[in-house]
């Protein structure tokens, strides 16, 4: 009786076969820490709100506060989207990957009102600021790029709701995904050497070459 050649269980690989995280954060409690503290800051950039055009040293506070917050959810959401790709079977790391992802939703929503904010300036009063300011000269792109979408930009309360429905809207995705990973099963078949082969997302390519 010939063997099957199957893909072994995530944790049966040996660690050196895996990726390393720790880069990231060195272990599980390092993360929970971490995202504590992102969830409970995202309401300082709320209180910009308002107020976020008045002086040029307001707007660049605000831009470097948020750029430190954005940096750090970039490496919770990496963290929790590695640790799901690992085992798209593994209800423990899926639920790691919901909560990145519904932190990031909530992000969006504190900030979804700044772009609005911005497009009361006139690309004098950003020039002006800029000279004012001159560290404000790292955003000029960027602040620039949201000056030239004034048209297509929606009102602070459509662009908050716009935000909100983010969790939504990924729902059909993030099943597919977790289905065609994880839940479906491919047939085991001869690899024409006298063996079997279970197919799986990870070997199917070749096969339909053969």
């Amino acid at each position: 009786m010939s063997n099957t050649n199957t893909l072994p269980l995530r944790s049966e690989v040996s660690v050196e076969d895996t990726w390393d995280l720790t880069p990231l954060f060195k272990d599980a409690q390092a993360f929970e820490d971490t995202f504590a503290a992102a969830e409970k800051e995202i309401s300082i950039l709320s209180a910009y709100e308002g107020k976020l055009t008045a002086s040029s040293r307001e707007l660049l506070s605000y831009l470097v506060e948020k750029d430190r917050q954005e940096l750090r959810l970039d490496f919770l959401y990496g963290y929790a989207f590695q640790m799901s790709d690992q085992d798209t079977g593994n209800a423990e790391t899926q639920a790691l990957k919901s909560r990145a992802f519904s932190l990031y939703t909530k992000f969006a929503s504190a900030i979804s009102w700044e772009a609005p904010e911005i497009l009361g300036m006139t690309q004098e009063q950003l020039d002006a600021y800029c000279q004012e300011t001159p560290e404000l000269k790292n955003y000029r792109h960027y602040l620039t790029d949201i000056l030239s979408k004034k048209e297509h930009t929606l009102s602070a309360k459509e662009e908050t709701l716009l935000s909100m429905s983010e969790d939504m809207s990924s729902s059909p995705r993030n099943i597919f995904g977790m289905f065609n990973n994880a839940d479906l099963q491919f047939p085991v078949i001869d690899d024409g050497k006298g063996g079997k082969v279970q197919i799986t997302q990870a070997v199917i390519f070749p096969w339909w070459k053969a």
